[in-house]
């Protein structure tokens, strides 16, 4: 997969791990880190499907430690996957984002 873009926000299955798309386990497999809401669920997961990426934890209260270094990853190219089972406007990184013209 050859591609500049450097964020994946990729959904997860609820429940049946199985309901994960193909597409969704292709770009786990190439990114270089993980961001998760739930690292415990999330690492099950990435565990079954035999996916060895760093992973770390990214929700609504660490967002103030972690956004502005994913901003940072992001500008730099590092290509990052945040994996979750909601989206929202509250969610820390679009916030971010919308406001950094870095990225």
């Amino acid at each position: 997969m050859q591609s500049k873009v450097s964020l994946f926000v990729v959904p997860t299955p609820i429940g049946n791990r199985a309901d994960i798309t193909l597409r969704a386990l292709e770009i786990l497999k190439t990114v270089d880190v993980i961001l998760a809401e739930d690292t415990r669920t999330s690492g099950l997961l990435l565990t079954h499907y035999g996916i060895n990426k760093s992973l770390q934890s990214f929700h609504i209260h660490n967002e103030h430690q972690t956004t502005e270094h994913l901003v940072e990853r992001i500008s730099n190219s590092t290509k990052t996957s945040v994996i979750t089972t909601v989206m929202s406007e509250r969610y820390p990184f679009r916030r971010s984002a919308s406001r950094s013209s870095r990225i």
